[in-house]
């Protein structure tokens, strides 16, 4: 049973037979059923034909609420006044009678009734999918437009109420169940069959069928038939004619047969249809629609349904049964276009609200290039495709064949499929796959993603931050500009990174890794690789496994870091500061060049050739290193490094020549070479770097090391443990940390300086003096901060502490100084402060500041104008050029003065600058200044010191000094010869002290008894009428003389081993601090006589025993001479002086004469 409403002007339609208008009631608001909504005109329907009679037919396409004329735009809801008449569906309607209408129907429960088509024929129709309504039940047209109920101005909507009417013969209704409605079937209630004419109006063949409920199947055979489905999974075959086939609920199958069909899919999860033969027009409603097209179609409509972002994804399936191919346009409007078969195909058509097309097996065209959004899907299956992307977001799929893509604009998703394919991406963020067979993928703007797939497959990056995989087989993946990701898969590939940062992975095979521009990441993967990671600070791994795949890696300009992984790989890091390591444990046996840069290179285990090529390379060492051979390395900023301080135990380090040698472990072993500098472990390490000339740069770790440095200059940090350094000769530089170290000084030229410090807080620290007599300079102050406490010289004699700094800066206040010699200063204004010891201190040049501390101290201010403090202890102060200044003269005595001993108090030599403490005195007193400016002793004398050493222009000041603050204890000056050590069995005795009897040591004899002992008192008289009376003044130093020594003029002394020289004779050479004691006053004479003429110790000067020759007996007092006869009695015969020296007997040594003095003066005994 069916319905049928008439919603227009009646007075353009025919009631089919058995209506009449009284069967419809209207509203009170539109009384009049001409008027139940629209005045005149009518209404337009997705898929109506309207032609122009002024004008080519233009097809017009209703989307939406809105519709578009060829010659204006109507709004929704608008009206449109047109110039010319206008012919719909063959009836034609004068201009300005025609306006727009779209709304909806809905039941009392509000739910939305369907309004299928207005068929402006003499015939309209609204047909209503569902259930027959009843008597008195109630629509609304909904959603009204310009055209509503001619008095409903308020835009509200009119109603229509059905009566009970008759039910209308010649509908085929099917039952609840899945029928077959064909021309067999009998199931209709009413008797209507298939083609049985009895519709009546609707013609012979005409079919009018509701399938109603169930999976039907219908069958509608000839004739322009109209079908409604129902619900259920219904199919529906139109047959010949211009059949309307509706699917309703459930996903449906209709296909409309020869003719120009009109197919509604209607409800339901998916529908297919097919129009076939004929110009079709296709709905697909609800749900995912499936519309097929072939070859031979004609020109059909196809409206998917709902929006073109459908998520169930309507598509259009276009089949060839030859080989032609088809073109599809995509318009600007999401989802809308046309289609045409190219070759001999028919078939051609337009569609709106697709997601999806499926061209043909052949060679198809794809032009999306005008769609401006959204998105739509296209598979061009097999064949050699073309498919052409707008700024919508295309999906293209070209199957089979070799494709050749392009996405346009927006973020496209591009697939190649089998086949070599050319697909570029354009603009936007697209991912783009090759699939099989060799294609090139090529990147636009944008961030995308290539993958090739299977083939040999090219892959060109044009800009943007894009990944670039290239899969199976040879691939070659070039990028440009772009953070780039590169992946070549498996295969033997060749990757070029391009400009900016980008990642390369090689993946299996034996790939080409070209990172170029930028901060890189490659990873050769697997197989024998090429890496080159070009300009930019790259990372480069090799993450390959096995001992078959060795790789080539280059790192180039930039700081790079390399891993060379586990196999045998070659290395070349490049230009800049690499790291360069190799993890491959026991399958790597890398061959390494840092080339330039400070490079940091570490080759793990096995046989490994590491060369750090130019600059400043560090070389890292860890445990099980193997047998290594080590290249430093010579060019630019040279200083390779070996760091040995991850390993867990000590080695041995031997130099064998300059930045040459070996290091071992005990199990294996380094040769390095153009090595400069150490670093060792924190164990008990051994470097012996004595066969090296260039110098060592060593620095140990903790662990009791011992270090042998070079005789060049060293640089050596001993680290924290008990370590012993030998520095060689050089300038070294020795840094010691916690613990007890010991630096043994083997330099003791001159030659070198050594610069010392100790860090460390813990432990006893010294300095040994080890290599003999010499100048040991070392360079620092030594004070607190430097840590060391000894400085020991015990085991050499001769030994001096100098510096090579401009000045030096010594203090030694802490420091235990053990048979240190002499503390040396420098040409400049020194300051030194001696230990607590007995110190020498020279400062030489400059206006120095000498202290000796604590000791009985030694200080010589050298040149210059000097400032010398003893300190505690009996120091000895000398005088030398300069104005100089004695802060503390006797302040450290330690016996009294005068007590006749020199040791026990303050002494400076002043013998040479006065013959008596008198003129000392005076000298003193007259100024404060001792500067010989008096011209009187202390006693009224007139002085003398035109023979005496002369100030000049050089002075002495004696802070805190007067007059009697001198004596002979502590100036030197003496006043009798009785002051004179005599050597004896017992020690040094005074000669006042010695009697007749008293052995005496002699050079020759030993020990020999004294038979006589002979004394003259000589006065000022007599040495002012017999000037030959006047002693001669023996300076300290000359002949090994411990202090000044006076003896005749005529008492020879040894200057060499065979040969005696007269005293007098000693003065008249040139530069020696001999001189005649032209200013005493007195003078006492004692002399000693043994056996035999012998050589005795005066003062330590070898010299003679009384000889009694003609002169020397003649200068005896007549009492003297009786007491020497009386002690000889052998004597007593001899009638003159000259018959004793007969008897005596010979001189112990010839005595040399004046004129062959300066000859035996050359001799090695003789010195100053």
């Amino acid at each position: 049973m069916s319905y049928t409403v008439t919603l227009f002007d009646w007075s353009l339609y025919t009631l089919p037979a058995g209506l009449s208008q009284t069967d419809i009631e209207t509203d009170s608001r539109a009384n009049d059923p001409a008027s139940a909504f629209y005045d005149s005109g009518a209404p337009t329907w997705i898929g109506e034909t309207f032609t122009y009679n002024g004008g080519t037919s233009t097809e017009i396409v209703v989307n939406d609420d809105d519709t578009v004329f060829e010659d204006a735009y109507v709004e929704t809801g608008g009206s449109q006044t047109l110039a010319q008449d206008v012919t719909i569906n063959g009836v034609t309607y004068t201009a300005g009678s025609v306006i727009q209408n779209e709304f909806a129907m809905v039941d009392a429960m509000g739910n939305e009734v369907w309004v299928l088509r207005i068929d402006n024929t003499n015939v309209g129709f609204v047909y209503k999918v569902g259930e027959e309504p009843t008597g008195g039940q109630t629509f609304t047209a909904a959603n009204g437009r310009d055209g509503d109920a001619a008095d409903s101005g308020d835009g509200l909507s009119s109603t229509v109420d059905y009566s009970e009417i008759d039910p209308r013969d010649g509908t085929i209704t099917g039952s609840s169940g899945s029928d077959l409605i064909d021309a067999s079937y009998t199931g209709d209630l009413e008797g209507d069959m298939i083609d049985d004419g009895w519709a009546g109006g609707l013609g012979t063949d005409n079919n009018y069928v509701e399938a109603g409920d169930g999976n039907d199947t219908v069958l509608s055979g000839l004739g322009d038939d109209t079908v409604f489905g129902g619900t259920g999974n219904d199919s529906i075959r139109g047959g010949d004619g211009a059949d309307s086939l509706v699917g309703g609920a459930g996903s449906d199958t209709l296909r409309g047969g020869a003719g120009n069909d009109f197919l509604v899919g209607g409800d339901g999860t998916r529908d297919f249809l097919q129009g076939d033969a004929g110009n079709d027009s296709m709905i697909g409603g609800a749900g995912q629609d499936a519309f097929v097209i072939y070859q031979d179609d004609g020109i059909d409509r196809i409206d998917g349904g709902g929006t073109s972002d459908d998520a169930v994804g309507d598509y259009l399936e276009l089949w060839s049964n030859n080989l032609d191919g088809v073109s599809v346009t995509f318009a600007a409007i999401d989802g809308s276009g046309t289609y045409s078969y190219l070759g001999a195909g028919t078939g051609s058509g337009t569609f709106v609200n697709l997601e999806q097309v499926y061209a043909t097996n052949n060679d198809d065209y794809i032009d999306a290039t005008a769609t401006t959004a959204g998105e739509m899907y296209v598979n061009t299956r097999a064949g050699n495709d073309t498919m052409l992307g707008g700024d919508g977001v295309e999906i293209f799929s070209g199957g089979d064949g070799n494709d050749s893509i392009d996405g346009g604009g927006g973020g496209d998703r591009l697939y190649g499929g089998a086949g070599a394919d050319t697909i570029s991406g354009g603009d936007g963020d697209d991912y783009i796959e090759g699939g099989d067979g060799d294609d090139l993928l090529i990147t636009g703007l944008g961030q995308d993603t290539l993958i090739g797939g299977a083939g040999n497959d090219t892959l060109m990056n044009a800009a943007g931050d894009d990944s670039l995989v290239g899969g199976d087989g040879d691939d070659s993946i070039v990028a440009t500009d772009g953070n780039d990701t590169l992946e070549g898969g498996a295969g033997n590939d060749t990757l070029f990174g391009g400009a900016d940062n980008d990642s390369l992975s090689g993946g299996g095979g034996n790939d080409s890794l070209m990172g170029e521009a930028g901060n890189d990441t490659l990873d050769g993967g697997g197989g024998a690789d090429l890496l080159d990671g070009g300009a930019g600070d790259d990372l480069i791994v090799d993450t390959g496994t096995g001992s078959g795949s060795k790789d080539t890696v280059y790192g180039g300009d930039g700081n790079d870091t390399i891993d060379a992984g586990n196999r045998s790989d070659t290395v070349y890091g490049g230009a800049g500061n690499d790291l360069i390591t190799d993890s491959g444990g026991d399958f790597s046996d890398d061959t390494i060049y840092g080339e330039a840069g400070n490079d940091t290179i570490s080759g793990g285990t096995r046989e490994d050739l590491l060369d750090g090529g130019d600059d400043a390379d560090t070389f890292l060492i860890e445990d099980g290193f193997g047998n290594d051979t080590i290249v430093g390395g010579e060019g630019g900023a040279d200083s390779d490094t070996i760091d040995l301080s991850a390993l867990t135990g000590p080695v041995t380090v031997s130099y064998s020549g300059d930045e040459i040698g070996t290091i071992t472990d005990g199990t294996d072993t380094i040769n390095f070479s153009q090595i400069e500098r150490l670093i060792l472990t924190d164990h008990a390490d051994f470097v012996d770097a004595t066969l090296d000339n260039a110098g060592v740069d060593i620095v140990a770790g903790a662990g009791n090391d011992t270090i042998f440095g070079t005789n060049q200059a060293d640089l050596i940090d001993s680290g924290d443990g008990d370590d012993a350094v030998h520095t060689g000769g050089g300038n070294d530089t020795i840094e010691t940390g916690e613990g007890s170290d010991t630096i043994f000084l083997d330099d003791s030229d001159g030659g070198a300086s050594n610069v010392l410090t100790d860090s460390g807080t813990a432990g006893t620290d010294q300095i040994v003096l080890s290599t003999g007599a010499g100048t040991y300079r070392i360079q620092g102050d030594f004070s607190d901060a430097q840590g060391f406490e000894i400085i020991d010289g015990s085991g050499t004699s001769g030994d001096t502490l100098g510096t090579q700094d401009a000045v030096a800066n010594f203090d030694f206040t802490n420091v235990t100084l053990i048979g240190v010699d002499e503390i040396d200063g420098t040409s400049n204004a020194d300051t030194i402060v001696g230990s607590a010891g007995d110190d020498s201190i020279l400062g030489l040049g400059g206006d120095d500041q000498l202290s000796g501390g604590s000791g009985s101290d030694t200080i010589d201010g050298g040149t210059g104008d000097d400032s010398l403090t003893g300190g505690g202890g009996d120091d000895v102060f000398t005088v030398s050029d300069g104005n100089d200044t004695i802060t503390d003269f006797n302040a450290g005595n330690t016996g009294a003065l005068g007590d006749g001993d020199a040791t026990n108090n303050d002494f400076i030599d002043l013998g040479g600058y006065y013959d008596s403490l008198d003129e000392l005195r005076a000298d003193q007193a007259d100024d404060g200044i001792l500067n010989q400016s008096n011209t009187l002793d202390d006693e009224g004398n007139a002085v003398d010191y035109s023979d005496n050493t002369q100030f000049g222009a050089n002075s002495l000041t004696m802070q805190g000094a007067t007059a009697s603050s001198f004596s002979y204890d502590n100036t030197g000056i003496v006043c009798f010869t009785s002051g004179t050590a005599i050597r004896t069995p017992r020690g040094d005795v005074l000669i006042d002290d010695l009697r007749i009897g008293d052995l005496v040591n002699t050079m020759d004899n030993g020990p020999q008894p004294i038979r006589w002992i002979g004394r003259r008192e000589v006065g000022p008289e007599a040495l002012a009428s017999t000037p030959s009376l006047r002693p001669i003044l023996i300076r300290r130093g000359v002949l090994g003389a411990e202090r000044d020594l006076l003896v005749s003029r005529q008492h020879a002394l040894l200057v060499n081993r065979e040969t005696l020289a007269r005293a007098a004779h000693l003065v008249d050479l040139p530069g020696l601090p001999v001189r005649v004691a032209n200013g005493k006053r007195r003078v006492t004479y004692i002399h000693l006589m043994f056996d035999a003429h012998q050589i005795i110790f005066a003062e330590n000067v070898p010299a003679e025993s009384f000889y009694p020759g003609p002169m020397a007996v003649s200068m005896l007092e007549p009492g003297a001479r009786r007491d020497m006869m009386r002690c000889f009695p052998e004597f007593t015969g001899a009638k003159h002086p000259k018959a004793i020296a007969p008897i005596y007997g010979e001189t112990v040594r010839e005595i040399a004469r004046r004129r062959a003095l300066a000859a035996a003066a050359a001799l090695p005994v003789l010195g100053a």
